[in-house]
């Protein structure tokens, strides 16, 4: 894209592949979106866990910023849903999980994501199992993104609007929120994995945020 790409890379020392994230400081409002970025990559640095993108070099200089990061060779949930949904349930009841795991683990360290989207979920390798006679894949898979993360105060609640129209929780949209918002989010990911749709949809992002604001989701029979 224009603010940043993304290419694999080989560590000349090691052997060991990473993916190494490009970003052109020209593109960048270098007060506040380097702010920003900068708090994204100190969230990651504190976080370990097998399911969350692993942060492992960063470097910077007059023209950019480069991050040293997990190769994942098999793309993200976003391209898969596109090409195979709806999955079968043992599928996404594995992608459930991982995700799952690593909220927890998140939210014990007092970080919510804020984001959470099938655009934000990689795929690390995919695994292919017989159950019943039948084969499916299974996904291995790295939680990403926490540009829109940050820390939280169990006592207090989050107020900014922030998050994407299909996944966003009401209470977010109300500014009254905790870190509840990601569970919202990961039951909407979920519906879409096991329909190929989503529960909220509508010709526009106010239609779709209305919806969402009252729980009137659309429960497609036929895709069912």
């Amino acid at each position: 894209g224009t603010l940043a790409s993304i290419c694999r890379v080989k560590n000349k020392f090691s052997g060991c592949i990473r993916s190494m994230k490009t970003i052109k400081k020209a593109f960048i409002d270098l007060q506040e979106d380097e702010k920003n970025f900068m708090k994204e990559i100190a969230i990651l640095r504190t976080l370990d866990h097998m399911a969350i993108l692993k942060i492992y070099e960063f470097y910077q200089d007059d023209k950019c910023f480069y991050l040293i990061m997990e190769y994942c060779n098999d793309g993200d949930l976003f391209d898969k849903i596109q090409k195979e949904a709806p999955f079968n349930e043992y599928t996404a009841c594995h992608v459930v999980y991982q995700i799952l795991s690593a909220i927890v683990y998140c939210h014990s360290n007092n970080i919510v994501h804020r984001d959470i989207k099938a655009d934000c979920i990689l795929i690390e390798s995919i695994e292919n199992i017989v159950h019943n006679g039948e084969e499916f894949p299974l996904f291995h898979i790295r939680l990403t993104d926490f540009s829109s993360a940050r820390s939280f105060n169990k006592k207090k609640k989050l107020t900014k609007k922030i998050g994407t129209s299909y996944f966003i929780a009401p209470e977010v949209l109300n500014r009254n929120y905790n870190e509840k918002c990601d569970v919202w989010s990961i039951g909407v990911l979920l519906f879409i994995m096991l329909c190929g749709k989503p529960p909220f949809w509508g010709e526009s992002d106010k239609e779709i945020l209305e919806k969402v604001k009252t729980g009137k989701y659309d429960w497609r029979d036929d895709e069912w």
